[in-house]
């Protein structure tokens, strides 16, 4: 992202206008496995300013919607996509099982202020997203 935006600057000299403003975000669960902590920290040092893991890819959806079997078989039809899963299954599919836990950090209030935010406390909450929704009131 530096590149680019160093290369972006540079064209915004010459042609005398103003660079537009771009931040570098970063998927840990894009690949076949997640990202190590060492890669996300190579991120972080890099400038990157968000941090997502695709829920698609959890064992809670994998459970309830179903997924492309090439995530889990290589030699899968990458067109095909199954329907919902048995939950034993579906933690052996997912990257992030029924005992695994996840970490939310909020590193800021939005695009518009991507600065650190002072949470002041954490919490443990269960792994299951709809216990999360109905402790905070929220109707899907």
């Amino acid at each position: 992202m530096r590149n680019l935006l160093r290369q972006l600057h540079a064209w915004a000299d010459d042609a005398q206008v103003e660079p537009i403003k771009a931040w570098a975000g970063y998927n840990v669960g894009s690949g076949d496995h997640l990202a190590s902590p060492q890669s996300i920290r190579e991120q972080i040092e890099d400038g990157v300013i968000a941090i997502w893991m695709p829920t698609a890819r959890s064992a809670r959806t994998i459970s309830k919607i179903g997924g492309p079997p090439i995530w889990w078989d290589k030699t899968a039809n990458p067109r095909d996509h199954t329907g919902p899963l048995p939950w034993d299954e579906a933690v052996t599919r997912g990257q992030i099982g029924g005992h695994d836990r996840v970490v939310v950090l909020v590193t800021g209030t939005g695009l518009k202020t991507p600065t650190a935010v002072d949470v002041g406390r954490s919490a443990e909450i269960a792994p299951d997203v709809d216990e999360l929704l109905e402790q905070l009131g929220v109707a899907v």
